[in-house]
């Protein structure tokens, strides 16, 4: 029997767009992931997974924070009052998932 995930596949929970199985040989954690968005911005949210099948609790990635395109710094924030409900908006999401699958 070979040391790896090939007979097992780790199901994707329904608020994450990817899924990517840890590799065994390699010790690396595979993770599932999705990104809140509202209006010009983002939440991305993880949860890791270990070979042995095992999960992280789902985190929210906060070097992620920020405008939706890439050309704008993320470490800064001055907004519109919309800017500030969108980004208020995706925090809230990103907090129900958390709450609803750390439960």
């Amino acid at each position: 029997m070979s040391n790896t995930m090939s007979d097992t596949t780790t199901v994707r929970p329904t608020w994450a767009t990817e899924t990517t199985e840890p590799e065994v040989e390699q010790v690396a954690k595979g993770f599932h992931t999705t990104r809140v968005v509202v209006g010009d911005f983002g939440v991305l949210l993880n949860q890791y997974i270990h070979a042995d099948g095992t999960a992280e609790p789902v985190t929210a990635d906060l070097e992620e924070f920020g405008r939706t395109e890439a050309a704008v710094t993320r470490d800064l924030f001055a907004g519109t009052a919309q800017e500030c409900r969108d980004l208020a908006a995706a925090l809230l999401k990103a907090a129900t998932i958390i709450d609803d699958n750390n439960a």
